[in-house]
């Protein structure tokens, strides 16, 4: 496999879990969870997300300039997340 697929694999694999984890119809939340649990989970998920995409870039692009690969990331992952939030509908 090349070096490329290798950087992008982990993004594709956690993408594909973030698809699945956000698609259960009603899931089971712990009793006793304050209210912005959820966020402190989208933050975490999305982080994760956002580290795994710069890595993939830094291999693909190294000539790029941090605040060029930051403002990729960043537009690429809320992209991301808006569709997700319409699948979720």
């Amino acid at each position: 496999m090349s070096e490329r697929l290798w950087r992008w694999l982990p993004v594709v694999l956690w993408t594909s879990v973030i698809e699945v984890a956000t698609s259960w119809p009603e899931p089971q939340v712990p009793a006793g969870l304050p209210a912005y649990a959820d966020k402190v989970v989208h933050t975490g998920m999305y982080g994760m997300l956002g580290l795994l995409v710069a890595r993939a870039l830094a291999g693909d692009r190294p000539q790029w300039s941090l605040v060029r690969r930051g403002t990729l990331i960043a537009v690429a992952i809320s992209c991301f997340g808006a569709v997700d939030e319409w699948h979720q509908q």
